[in-house]
């Protein structure tokens, strides 16, 4: 049975809540406490899956309280609660929250997060990495865009349409923006796949905010291997805007080939994670590639554990990205889920990464999905003239 933690210095909202999941009581072993020093006491003798603390609190703030949780048991799942006029807490308790969740929470948005924190628990199956990876709020984007935007965002003349460029174009604070607009938090009727909408919604202020006051961003450091992270920023890119043609000319709606995009530039995420904290093995692991001729994913969990497309998948579910997006992001990689009679969009999103691999490195990769049935050949031809 999973182990709740609920926190909030008000007895009749935990009461509410308890009696809101009542009906869970046989699936979750849920416990109720009314101060952030009484939750860490309590977590010192049990483990707990997830915890969801009210944030303002007398005595320890929720983000206080989430901060410290992430500190000492980073694999818990940290779900903020709290009013829509709260936005200046939210953002203090960004780096440390998976999740956000509205005062009044509804049962069935809140077990939702609840239910979707839990399913994730299994896709990485090492304790320590899972708790390093967990702890994860955010990732250093490209140093080039990260400074063109502190310039921007610190001079008078700053334009959101300038910034929502901007951010659109780099991976992480795409997704880092995705996390926040479509978190319960923000009761949106629509769930946003496009980080420049996102970036609009959450207007200039806020931006301004979380990039020089909060710092949720920052910048790879100089020593990084730029070459490696020019080329998963170029080859994300490329699969994301080859997915959203292949889409709109297959009769997807924009709103699904706007999925795609982002689905594309997303999916290589884990990457990102594997060159900032296992630089050498994801070296390591290129050049036995490119010498072999090998199974770079099953390099990858050879040397860590764990292969990028795991990483990506946990960490998008984790941080409340829109399911299709991330079910996309899932099979990137692999053709055995795919029916040939049936075009889905995971199945488009992986052979825009054939396509991709032809472009990038002059191989002729495409042939493979008509040789195996993946694509006919008169779609695939008609997909090559895009």
């Amino acid at each position: 049975m999973k182990n709740i933690l609920f926190v909030d210095d008000e007895v009749n909202v935990l009461n509410g809540l308890r009696r809101m999941l009542r009906n869970r009581k046989t699936e979750w072993n849920m416990v109720f406490v009314d101060s952030g020093n009484k939750a860490l006491e309590l977590l010192e003798e049990t483990a707990f899956d997830v915890v969801v603390s009210d944030m303002r609190m007398p005595g320890m703030s929720g983000a206080r309280l989430l901060a410290n949780i992430r500190g000492k048991y980073p694999r818990m799942t940290r779900i903020a609660l709290s009013g829509y006029s709260d936005t200046e807490m939210i953002l203090e308790s960004i780096k440390a929250t998976h999740l956000f969740i509205a005062k009044p929470a509804d049962a069935t948005t809140l077990s939702s997060l609840i239910e979707r924190s839990l399913s994730i628990q299994s896709i990485i199956q090492d304790p320590e990495l899972c708790d390093f990876i967990s702890g994860i709020s955010s990732l250093p984007s490209v140093p080039v865009i990260y400074e063109k935007l502190v310039r921007i965002l610190a001079s008078k003349d700053a334009s959101i349409d300038q910034v929502a460029q901007l951010i659109a174009s780099d991976i992480s604070m795409s997704v880092k923006l995705l996390q926040i607009v479509n978190s319960a938090y923000f009761g949106l009727a629509r769930e946003i796949v496009s980080p420049a909408e996102a970036t609009a919604h959450l207007g200039l202020d806020v931006i301004k905010s979380l990039v020089l006051s909060i710092k949720v961003f920052e910048k790879f450091e100089e020593e990084i291997d730029t070459r490696c992270l020019n080329n998963i920023w170029h080859r994300s890119q490329l699969v994301g805007n080859i997915a959203k043609k292949i889409a709109r000319k297959e009769g997807f709606s924009q709103k699904e080939a706007d999925q795609l995009l982002i689905a594309g530039m997303l999916q290589d995420l884990g990457e990102l994670v594997m060159l900032q904290y296992f630089p050498d093995s994801l070296a390591e692991n290129a050049q036995w590639n490119d010498i072999n001729d090998g199974d770079a994913i099953l390099q990858e969990k050879q040397a860590i554990g764990v292969s990028h497309d795991q990483i990506s998948v946990y960490l998008l579910r984790l941080w409340g990205i829109p399911q299709q997006v991330v079910e996309c992001v899932a099979y990137h990689h692999s053709s055995a889920h795919f029916d040939s009679n049936e075009l889905s969009m995971p199945h488009i999103l992986f052979c825009a990464n054939v396509l991709a691999e032809d472009i990038i490195n002059g191989t002729n990769l495409s042939e493979g999905l008509t040789e195996q049935g993946l694509v006919a050949e008169e779609r695939l031809a008609s997909w090559l003239l895009l």
